[in-house]
């Protein structure tokens, strides 16, 4: 019921309702007013009210059904009510077909400083104001990973608007020189070329923030968006009261968004490393930056699901971790209440510790305050999907596929959550757009293998996996290893499962690796046993579980293995639910 109430409000079926019933009420009005002059029949009455009630779920079906856009009258998308059906990203991939409403995309702002080593601070200029647009629940602002291909400046505008599904583009550049900063920037309207919006500002660095928040507003009055409220003193909020403080905060970001990310299972640790010293060198000018400390919980998440930790130093490691991202998550929201990264942060350490009410709270509070950052989307999508809520995991996927579609972590996101369904040609789908966008990225390879060999394509299954193995490094995460040795085994390549397991092995020998990752290598190598001993060791204690997507595996039997559906093995997986 919640969601079908939430499909309605989408859809604005209740806007309409509103409207209709007030226009009917006018209408009644009217007739009752000039019924006298005109001398209208005794019937007139009786058809007038007959025609509004029959007129009614008309109008509502006509509100379900379409919506009216600068574009014109178009058909209403489908949200992707059921995780079961559809045809995943290539329906996903159909809304680059409807231009989104009230949408813009950012370009990387150009760094015209005399010193190029300043690039960084264009960089983080650009990046801050895409979380201030981010604040504006009816905008739709494409995340900066699906804009940063558009900097060398060779598409036009037009093709850049087709390609990333929005009405208008903004463009900028950033002069940073000692204590002043000169930033110009424009929006320009996609279907016509014409510019809506431009200025220059001119001003010292102390000004920095209020530049930011004039350019947010300005945007959202010039597509028509009127803020709210809350929106609007959120959007005044300073982040810090230390320019020295934001600078490097701003070099921490850089850092976060180059290249590979560093965050997710194919990261290197020492990236994370890097920034965090960047965000305490911040936090040592301003021991009150909301925002660093929120950077830091979230950061200290994903080293606690991913840095190498010595095996007798787990417990203690991970519980120190989990109390970093608490204390700086804290820290955030004694600040400023209104991150939303901080709770996401929050929600993954109650995840990492089994408790996904308290997770799926988190998650939410992180989603009401940052509606359109497509990185809170992901984890609230992840969130839905380990407590088995498939459907309300599709529609947040395919937000944050509709606000970054150029990100390939989000498109592997909607194909485990289609798999998960047993929808396997959706999940293929998204998996091959995962590697459409991140061609080098093993795990996108590992996952496409999954609903190949479930449809029975055992051939491209083979080769997608041979594939993941020449690109996997030696200090890639050892759950990596499982998955591969689990689908060379279905497709009853032992040896080469035996080999990867082995790998696996090796790397365990430097590093924790979790019960259910051990469970898993088991099974790739039909060591029963060993598997059942290893899931036994978790669920009674745990403490001892480091990635949670592991256990997922297992629990949905990813790679169909008949091992899993036996009795012994079915009752633990019934125990590993994070939703019980």
């Amino acid at each position: 019921m919640p969601h079908v109430i939430e499909e309605l409000k989408r859809r604005k079926v209740f806007q309409v309702a509103a409207l209709y019933a007030v226009v009917s009420w006018l209408i009644l009005q009217i007739i009752d007013v000039v019924n006298e002059p005109l001398k209208l029949p005794d019937w007139f009455d009786t058809v007038a009210i007959v025609s509004l009630f029959a007129g009614f779920p008309i109008a509502m079906i006509l509100a379900w059904a379409f919506d009216i856009t600068r574009q014109g009258v178009v058909r209403t998308p489908s949200s992707g009510e059921n995780a079961g059906e559809g045809n995943g990203p290539e329906d996903t991939d159909g809304t680059a077909q409807r231009v989104l409403d009230n949408s813009v995309a950012v370009l990387p702002f150009e760094n015209i400083s005399r010193d190029p080593d300043n690039a960084y601070f264009a960089a983080g200029i650009h990046d801050e104001i895409l979380a201030q647009l981010a604040k504006i629940k009816a905008l739709n602002v494409i995340a900066r990973t699906s804009v940063l291909q558009y900097a060398s400046g060779q598409s036009s505008i037009p093709e850049i608007a087709t390609a990333l599904n929005v009405g208008a583009i903004m463009e900028g550049a950033v002069r940073y020189d000692g204590n002043r900063v000169r930033i110009t920037a424009q929006l320009v309207a996609a279907d016509q070329n014409t510019r809506l919006w431009s200025e220059t500002y001119d001003r010292q660095l102390d000004d920095i923030f209020e530049i930011q928040t004039d350019i947010a507003t300005r945007i959202g009055k010039a597509l028509e968006v009127e803020l709210t409220l809350g929106e609007k003193e959120s959007l005044e909020k300073r982040p810090t009261y230390s320019t020295d403080a934001y600078e490097p905060f701003l070099k921490a970001m850089a850092i976060y968004r180059e290249g590979d990310a560093a965050v997710g299972v194919t990261a290197v640790p020492g990236k994370r490393l890097g920034i965090q010293d960047y965000l305490d060198e911040a936090l040592a000018l301003d021991p009150e930056f909301a925002l660093a400390h929120a950077w830091k919980a979230w950061l200290y998440s994903y080293s606690r699901a991913y840095d190498p930790i010595e095996v007798e130093d787990w417990l203690s490691r991970s519980a120190e971790l989990d109390a970093l991202v608490r204390r700086h998550a804290d820290r955030a929201l004694a600040a400023n209440s209104e991150i939303g990264l901080a709770h996401a942060a929050h929600s993954k350490t109650h995840l990492y510790n089994w408790s996904i009410a308290d997770a799926e709270i988190a998650a939410e509070e992180a989603q009401r305050l940052s509606p359109n950052d497509s990185e809170v989307l992901r984890w609230c999508a992840n969130i839905k999907w380990f407590g088995e809520r498939q459907q309300e995991a599709v529609q947040l996927a395919e937000r944050a596929v509709e606000l970054d579609p150029r990100n390939g972590f989000y498109y592997d996101l909607l194909g485990r959550i289609f798999h998960s369904a047993g929808n396997y040609d959706a999940a293929a789908n998204a998996f091959r757009k995962s590697i459409e966008i991140d061609p080098g990225t093993s795990v996108n390879y590992v996952s496409l293998a999954r609903p190949e060999l479930a449809s029975g394509n055992e051939s491209a299954a083979l080769d997608a996996l041979k594939t993941a193995e020449t690109l996997l490094t030696r200090d890639a995460s050892p759950g990596i290893y499982a998955d591969l040795a689990n689908g060379y085994a279905r497709l009853e390549r032992h040896d080469d499962a035996k080999r990867t397991f082995e790998s696996m092995s090796e790397v365990a020998s430097s590093r924790y690796v979790d019960p259910a990752v051990w469970a898993f290598g088991f099974l790739a190598v039909n060591d029963h046993e060993k598997a059942l001993a290893r899931l036994e060791k978790l669920i009674e204690k745990r403490a001892l579980l480091s990635n949670p997507f592991t256990v997922m595996f297992i629990r949905e039997n990813a790679w169909s293995d008949p091992a899993l559906d036996r009795p012994d093995f079915s009752t633990l997986r019934d125990k590993l639910s994070f939703a019980r």
